[in-house]
């Protein structure tokens, strides 16, 4: 997951983080990983305990690309 921190700050990489991932049409999902990449295009995370299940992925991609669009 790849995110743009507020404020500005950067973590560390290998630092731990948490929170939560708020879907416009979907759940809210805590999630926690290890910070992999800090850099100006944000922060990337691999997922280590909580994780957001692949029906979430999955749903938030249909959204995103919008109604007609079929990928494989």
């Amino acid at each position: 997951m790849r995110y743009v921190p507020p404020g500005g700050r950067l973590p560390e990489i290998g630092s731990d983080v948490r929170g939560t991932i708020r879907f416009p049409d979907g759940p809210e999902v805590p999630v926690e990983g290890v910070v992999v990449r800090a850099g100006g295009d944000g922060v990337a995370v691999n997922f280590t305990q909580l994780w957001i299940d692949k029906e979430v992925i999955e749903r938030e991609r249909r959204r995103l690309r919008g109604p007609g669009h079929f990928a494989q």
